[in-house]
């Protein structure tokens, strides 16, 4: 559901998801909505904030837990400086809730916090090219399981913005 105004926009979707094993399988059944939202104000190359939030399905690498539903609330603003250059600056919230595949395991729920920058340069032939910092914190309520993590990445985008 997009809608695109000249200072306001929104977006959103959603999935109705409705997962079962096949005969065999050790999977966990998931019967949920997953999708995302965002409202943004202000013109994208000079000065707007999102608002923005997601719940989504996350495979675990676990032995104990089959998935996680991943639900995140942030905010995000974005400042145009010239023709070419984009910084965005965001902060998020949330919580990672993990379903076990043995009842018997413990429950889990991570609080998560997320900020990050970003920077995007446009280049000539509708090439974009971007760099993106991003610090994360997980706070488990299983003991040993609080950890965090810094990344740093890299884009190019070719043929749009």
């Amino acid at each position: 559901i997009p809608f695109d105004g000249r200072r306001l926009r929104f977006q959103a979707a959603a999935a109705k998801r409705s997962l079962e094993a096949r005969s065999g399988a050790a999977f966990v059944p998931y019967d949920e909505v997953t999708g995302n939202a965002a409202l943004s104000i202000g013109t994208p190359r000079r000065l707007s904030a999102t608002l923005y939030g997601s719940r989504g399905l996350v495979y675990a690498l676990s032995s104990t837990y089959a998935y996680l539903d991943d639900e995140r609330l942030g905010v995000a603003l974005t400042v145009g400086v010239g023709r070419r250059l984009t910084s965005r600056f965001f902060a998020e919230t949330g919580t990672n809730d993990y379903t076990a595949f043995d009842p018997a395991a413990p429950p889990r729920s991570d609080d998560v916090s997320s900020y990050g920058a970003g920077l995007s340069f446009s280049l000539p032939w509708n090439v974009t090219f971007g760099v993106q910092a991003l610090r994360s914190e997980y706070d488990s309520d299983l003991p040993g399981g609080d950890r965090s993590y810094g990344t740093l990445g890299t884009t190019v985008t070719l043929g749009g913005r």
